[in-house]
């Protein structure tokens, strides 16, 4: 879960990026930017595959959100350090996040 606080609303979106420790694009998501704090989770998972966008208006009937699904997701990240980029309001805050492995899962690590 990540955590931010912000002082003020904006109409421009909240920019969350990211990445590996070796610099390579794992994710990049736009968050309303509401005043105060924001939890936000992650799913642990890279931008969907290239040319794989959810419809741009649902079908008739079918509401934003469940419309949101039909995106396939992007696979899973691996346990590990990332960089986390968070931009609002013309302010950067950077930080770092961590995946561990689930102790109750065996797998493989190939």
């Amino acid at each position: 879960v990540i955590t931010w606080y912000l002082g003020q609303a904006s109409e421009t979106p909240v920019s969350l990026t990211i990445q590996s420790v070796d610099g390579k694009l794992t994710r990049t998501l736009s968050v309303p930017a509401r005043a105060g704090i924001t939890r936000f989770a992650w799913d642990g998972r890279f931008d969907p595959p290239a040319g794989s966008a959810a419809p741009a208006r649902p079908p008739a009937g079918e509401s934003p959100f469940l419309a949101s699904f039909r995106q396939p997701p992007g696979t899973a990240a691996r346990p590990g350090v990332y960089r986390l980029t968070l931009a609002a309001g013309g302010t950067q805050a950077a930080g770092v996040l961590q995946i561990r492995e689930d102790p109750l899962v065996a797998a493989s690590s190939r």
